[in-house]
């Protein structure tokens, strides 16, 4: 039997709602997602709800859209990754339709992407409702980031490797990978901000992959 990699590449496209939310039905979402994911050779598709639920659309809060797009997701793309990013808050009581993708959801993805945890309380939470460890990624935002977000350096990142690997999790992902550079556009070159993270390139990648993967 071979086990899950812990570290798994994946070419991440935010496909979500925000881009498709004229889309008339789930079936016609779920289709034109799929086509996108077909006709670039995509390794597959992220669901990322990055908006308050129900600022475009009434039926982003509703689970049955929610589980009948990951459904119908997962019939057209049998072969590709689907991940669903659970956000930070999700694990308080009550949050829908987060938790009910959760609970009856994840058989449909992959992947459940815990975006911004900042402990492992998150993750528990995910447990707690039914998903496997093994499908569970810790998503953190690097770098130096807004008080909400809070600021996350290389000795976090790897304390979060070391905990992820520990709780035999999925894997890890980084936000994003092009702020794990020492400089960007034209910003100053060792400074820290919300657009790099001012130390040599994929220090962050490098630094959570040797945990991960044991190198």
């Amino acid at each position: 039997m071979v086990p899950t990699p812990l570290f798994w590449p994946i070419t991440p496209v935010n496909l979500g709602s925000n881009a498709y939310r004229d889309g008339p039905a789930v079936h016609n979402m779920a289709r034109r997602l799929a086509n996108v994911v077909t006709k670039f050779e995509l390794d597959g598709v992220d669901l990322a709800q990055q908006q308050a639920c129900g600022n475009w659309d009434e039926r982003l809060c509703n689970l049955a859209f929610h589980l009948g797009l990951l459904e119908k997701l997962r019939a057209l793309l049998p072969d590709k990754i689907i991940s669903y990013t659970f956000p930070r808050a999700g694990d308080k009581d009550g949050l829908q339709p987060f938790r009910g993708v959760a609970m009856y959801g994840h058989h449909y993805v992959d992947y459940i992407n815990v975006f911004g945890a900042k402990n492992s309380g998150q993750i528990n939470s995910l447990v707690s409702l039914g998903v496997p460890s093994s499908k569970i990624v810790w998503g953190l935002n690097i770098g130096c980031n807004s008080e909400y977000w809070g600021d996350v350096m290389i000795e976090d990142a790897m304390d979060a490797a070391v905990r992820a690997k520990s709780y035999k999790l999925g894997g890890m992902m980084t936000w994003s990978i092009n702020k794990d550079t020492s400089k960007r556009g034209d910003n100053w070159e060792g400074k820290c901000d919300e657009f790099q993270t001012g130390i040599p390139d994929a220090s962050f990648v490098n630094a959570i992959s040797s945990i991960i993967n044991g190198e």
